[in-house]
């Protein structure tokens, strides 16, 4: 193959994908395993924080409409004939989906057969869309059914509840799919616009993990995009966001048979892809020492009865962002409460063996080891490095990089009472 091939790899654990760059911008992902099914993400770094786009044609941002992200993933299935592509993909053999996240849009497949005329399919239907007045009009009365989905969810509502006492202006408070109100302002001649825009082949990426031959997979790509060239991406605004909090406390009730709640800690947003990849992998490690099954914590509130689910530590980050995350859920919510932000008052001061640091760094490393053994999450993972910027060829050694000291800064720095904000969910009927 006379094409400059670029291989990224971590020889300690003897894995490593190779990646090509087209012409038109494409950026071609390949991790070769030797699994029976093959993995395939198409994804456009186009997602629900696109909000404020500069196009091309104008000297001035245009709000999109809340959702359109996702609603353009929805509608990029839709065929001339009236048929829907993820049919066409199940033909020959392939389960095909999307989703949609803050920042990107993927579209997907894995297969154990028909690879190539899959891809084929792929490629055709993402990068030439069919959108009229009519499947745009029907596709509103669906989504407008998911929004309600969500809206009634409990974990949705306190996860978007806590978003909205954390941050005043940022986008990310907004649901993915946007209201009924905003989507009802989705023309068929405003996505082809975004898709004019955004879907271009230099704003996006093909990450593929199994065993098939590169060679054909770069032969694919070069017949689909012979026509295309690199065009320049609209300019996206994000949000000017105060340091503060926006407010301390949120509550709701849902249909739950007990009580839920979700601490957040509003951080300032991590610029370097490394050190929000470290982050992560801290936040993993501390989740295990701080409220793990094997944990004192955990224990004690488990033998009182108080808890019966994990605790769970979070860690999310994106454009103009990153916030920290405690949540549980308990029968005796005020009293499993009061346990929990008296443990996080003091969370500066928490004391970590090295013995358990040692024990609980080798399960997350054999954790991430194992993740290879998945071309979806090889995928998914090769996906997050496109979009970020980060790794996952360094994880090993970012692992490894992490001591105890970067862990009691995380506690000291990531913890601080006063950016914290609580979403409360309750059964209804009880307070």
């Amino acid at each position: 193959m006379n094409k400059e091939i670029i291989t990224v790899e971590d020889k300690s654990i003897n894995e490593k994908c190779l990646i090509y760059r087209h012409k038109s911008g494409l950026t071609v992902c390949y991790a070769p395993k030797k699994l029976s099914v093959t993995y395939v993400s198409l994804t456009v770094k186009f997602g629900a924080l696109c909000q404020n786009v500069k196009f091309d044609d104008s000297d001035s941002y245009e709000n999109l409409p809340d959702g359109v992200a996702h609603f353009m993933e929805h509608k990029i299935f839709a065929r001339p004939d009236g048929s829907d592509a993820l049919n066409e993909l199940a033909y020959f053999g392939a389960n095909g989906n999307a989703y949609t996240t803050e920042n990107s849009t993927s579209y997907i497949f894995y297969c154990s057969e028909n690879f190539e005329k899959n891809l084929e399919i792929l490629l055709d239907f993402v990068f030439n869309p069919y959108f009229t007045e009519e499947n745009v009009k029907n596709e509103c009365g669906i989504i407008a059914e998911e929004i309600k989905m969500y809206e009634d969810n409990p974990s949705s509502k306190i996860y978007y509840n806590l978003l909205s006492a954390i941050y005043k202006n940022h986008g990310i408070v907004k649901n993915i799919c946007g209201s009924c109100e905003s989507i009802s302002k989705i023309t068929p001649s405003l996505l082809y616009k975004i898709h004019g825009a955004f879907y271009t082949p230099s704003n996006m990426c093909l990450v593929i993990s199994g065993d098939e031959s590169f060679d054909n997979i770069i032969n694919i790509v070069e017949k689909t995009f012979a026509d295309y060239n690199i065009n320049p991406v609209p300019e996206v605004k994000y949000f000017d966001e105060p340091l503060e909090i926006n407010k301390r406390y949120i509550e709701d009730m849902c249909d739950v048979s007990e009580a839920s709640y979700i601490f957040g800690f509003k951080l300032a947003p991590i610029l370097s892809a490394r050190e929000c990849e470290k982050r992560s992998i801290a936040y993993d490690i501390l989740e295990e020492l701080l409220f793990g099954k094997a944990s004192d914590f955990y224990n004690s509130l488990y033998e009182r009865k108080l808890i019966s689910q994990p605790i769970t530590l979070g860690f999310d980050f994106g454009n103009g962002y990153a916030f920290s995350s405690v949540s549980f859920s308990s029968v005796f919510a005020k009293e499993t409460e009061a346990e929990i932000r008296a443990f996080i008052d003091k969370i500066s001061g928490f004391s970590i063996s090295e013995s358990d640091f040692l024990r609980v760094k080798k399960f997350i490393l054999a954790n991430f080891v194992r993740d290879f053994d998945s071309t979806e999450a090889i995928a998914e993972n090769l996906v997050t490095d496109m979009v970020t910027g980060s790794n996952i060829f360094d994880c090993t050694q970012i692992i490894e990089e992490i001591d105890i000291d970067y862990l009691y800064n995380v506690l000291k720095n990531d913890f601080k009472t006063d950016k914290m904000a609580v979403s409360a969910i309750f059964p209804k009927g009880e307070k």
